[in-house]
């Protein structure tokens, strides 16, 4: 009898180990995920570099529609892109050209990029009733001498001067 006591009661010892090391387990796995996630949608930036609000008039063709000229604003601004507001929804991986004027000097800055996001601006409408769309686009190059008037202008937006 007192052997089967003794075993009944290592079975009980194991399941209660077992459930234990179980609830750790999980706990653990389930932390790293939603820790990741609530930094993912906190409302820390997470660009690499910082991006200016600033609206900007706008020209742009794309790439393969070069005969089709459209305008629309620049939302902000950063070293590495830009956030459009288009009346049209461009697909990702479009190649633009685009000519930013730039208010306080009204030189014309020619940039060209690829559309790395686009979504309904339902927050904007146009006056006619036009559905708008906001659009990253990632500089892929400036053209001369545009490199050196776009730095002078991001500089100018770090310092307060735009």
């Amino acid at each position: 009898m007192l052997l089967i006591v003794e075993l009944l009661f290592m079975v009980l010892l194991s399941m209660v180990l077992f459930l234990l090391y179980r609830s750790e387990w999980l706990s653990k796995k389930g932390v790293a995920p939603r820790a990741r996630i609530e930094e993912y949608w906190s409302e820390n930036e997470r660009r690499q570099c910082v991006r200016f609000r600033k609206e900007l008039g706008i020209n742009y063709t794309v790439e393969k529609k070069t005969h089709l000229k459209s305008s629309g604003k620049a939302m902000d601004i950063s070293e590495s892109g830009i956030k459009l507001l288009l009346d049209e929804k461009l697909a990702n991986g479009t190649i633009l050209d685009l000519r930013v004027i730039d208010p306080h000097t009204k030189k014309i800055l020619e940039i060209e990029g690829t559309i790395v996001w686009s979504e309904e601006a339902s927050d904007e409408k146009d006056p006619s009733g036009k559905r708008l769309f906001h659009a990253g686009l990632k500089f892929l190059g400036v053209r001369s001498p545009s490199g050196i008037l776009v730095s002078e202008f991001i500089r100018s937006l770090c310092v307060g001067k735009a």
